[in-house]
């Protein structure tokens, strides 16, 4: 079981953040908000894309916020086009939204 991500006072560093990110990724325990989904869509990207940009990019940036610490993965989907991901550990991988 993962545990929340970071404090309100501090996140986690880069590579714990990105560990803990894959690892829910590969364990299936993701959820999508409703606006991610519909970035998706109009981007014309499959979930798999956002899998591959997790499992092979890196965070670029991190924000804080009264919920917790977001985290934006950048990376190369299946096709290699750029794109990134906005994400949040809540005990699952919450995935904000997608650029690309």
């Amino acid at each position: 079981m993962h545990k929340r991500a970071g404090t309100l006072d501090r996140p986690l560093n880069y590579g714990a953040a990105l560990r803990t990110i894959r690892g829910l990724w590969r364990a299936g325990e993701v959820v999508w908000t409703h606006h991610a989904s519909a970035r998706l869509r109009e981007r014309n990207l499959i979930d798999l894309d956002i899998g591959h940009v997790i499992l092979n990019g890196r965070i670029t940036e991190y924000r804080g916020s009264i919920q917790g610490w977001k985290y934006t993965v950048e990376g190369r989907t299946l096709d290699g086009d750029q794109a990134s991901c906005s994400v949040a550990i809540e005990g699952r991988l919450i995935i904000i939204t997608v650029i690309g």
